[in-house]
């Protein structure tokens, strides 16, 4: 039995990550960055808080034009998301913080740490399985 995947874009995509509990309290396995062409894209691999219905998120940023993660051998487990703040702001680019001054705001505040800006995000999410009995 294969898990079932769920894909979305845009504000759909910011919209099923907190939905599903996608990326709160959620750990990044793995960033991987391509930067063929004249752009940067970055992938971010998650797990999921234990308690989601996801298995695992995988987060396209396509076209980005700010990459700003800081981490450090004695933070956290590489890499802790406590909270995080995703949104699309006025002209359609996307903004992460995921170490936001306050994570209860939604909107982009000067002192919001770990932040990546782009023009696209795609989303899939990997379902758990439920076993049957």
């Amino acid at each position: 039995m294969s898990a079932e995947i769920e894909s979305y874009s845009g504000q759909l995509a910011i919209a099923r990550l907190a939905e599903r509990w996608a990326l709160q309290d959620a750990r990044i396995r793995n960033v991987s960055m391509d930067a063929s062409g004249n752009c940067l894209n970055v992938r971010l691999t998650v797990v999921p808080r234990f308690d989601s219905t996801v298995e695992e998120a995988i987060i396209d940023l396509g076209r980005v034009t700010r990459f700003e993660l800081d981490w450090r051998v004695g933070d956290a487990e590489f890499y802790t998301v406590p909270g995080y703040t995703a949104l699309l702001r006025e002209r359609g680019e996307v903004y992460i913080s995921l170490d936001p001054f306050d994570d209860r705001a939604d909107c982009v505040d000067d002192r919001d740490g770990d932040v990546i800006e782009a023009q696209e995000i795609d989303v899939s999410l990997r379902m758990k399985t439920v076993r049957q009995s």
